[in-house]
């Protein structure tokens, strides 16, 4: 069934017209490429295009995306929040002594922390501007994403040539992200103390995506006096996403299917909206969709 004559084309329009009203201010700069792209690696510039669509990660306000500078430990722990759908909250203070209060990645940091994600070291710091190597964030991957660990020996880890490298606390974890594709190597190896480079995370963010997609959208429940349910969860939203959530939209949003960003409570971004109608009852059963990227 085609969605625009179960809703009536002023609902569609309606919708169209508050998502390219709405959208996080990013966003207008997603169409335009980078500066710099022509500096990635030729495997990697359609990941990065793929990634800044889905705003799992930006450049910077002067158009660079820096495809090989080295990722941060904060850079990776927001990364993985805002993919992965982590609740944030700015009223949490960190328990590490070198986050500071109202930083960027406070938020996230929290978030990945109380996931069991990532940990501080044993002097109470997250070394946030630390750089993270490509082990590190595969044990991290390993956690977040719950991907099969399964204990193996030396001979057992996937074909890596420099597997003698990867660390004693890292080799279960390094074998199941390569196992899984979270990530690969190059030439046959797996390079475990190198750095990430922003281009890496951009490839492993746009994989973690395909193999999750499922698990992230949630159903809208209802919207009343500008609240908005989501599972079981209600939530306000803010100034510039109150117009999708109006009244006027009930009808179109009902049991439509989104993955927001959220903040204390309050919806800050919307980052995939997909609008369900029911089918033609016993003919199908099925539902018809459709998707409106972000």
């Amino acid at each position: 069934m085609d969605i625009s004559k179960k809703l009536g084309v002023a609902a569609m329009a309606t919708i169209a017209l508050t998502l390219s009203t709405a959208i996080h201010s990013n966003v207008s700069a997603a169409s335009d490429p980078y500066k710099d792209v022509a500096q990635a690696s030729p495997w990697a510039k359609g990941l990065i295009q793929e990634a800044q669509d889905k705003m799992f990660m930006n450049g910077d306000r002067e158009g660079y995306f820096h495809p090989l500078q080295e990722v941060t430990r904060q850079e990776a722990a927001v990364a993985l929040a805002k993919l992965l759908g982590l609740q944030l909250s700015n009223n949490v203070v960190s328990s590490f002594s070198d986050v500071a209060p109202g930083s960027w990645s406070e938020s996230a940091i929290n978030a990945v922390q109380k996931a069991g994600w990532m940990n501080g070291d044993r002097n109470g710091t997250f070394r946030p501007k630390a750089v993270i190597t490509r082990e590190e964030l595969a044990s991290i991957l390993a956690r977040a994403t719950q991907v099969d660990a399964v204990a193996v020996q030396e001979d057992e880890l996937p074909a890596i040539k420099d597997s003698q490298k990867i660390s004693a606390w890292a080799k279960n974890s390094v074998s199941s992200v390569v196992s899984s594709g979270l990530m690969t190597g190059s030439n046959g190896s797996f390079h475990p103390q190198k750095p990430v480079l922003r281009q890496e995370l951009a490839a492993i963010l746009v994989r973690m995506d395909s193999k999750t997609t499922s698990n992230k959208l949630q159903t809208i429940k209802k919207i009343e006096n500008g609240m908005v349910t989501i599972g079981n969860t209600n939530y306000s939203v803010t100034e510039a996403l109150k117009p999708l959530f109006s009244e006027n939209n009930v009808a179109a949003l009902a049991n439509a299917e989104v993955r927001v960003e959220t903040v204390d409570d309050r919806i800050t971004k919307v980052f995939e909206l997909k609008l369900l109608t029911p089918g033609q009852g016993a003919e199908s059963g099925k539902k018809s969709s459709q998707v409106i990227p972000y």
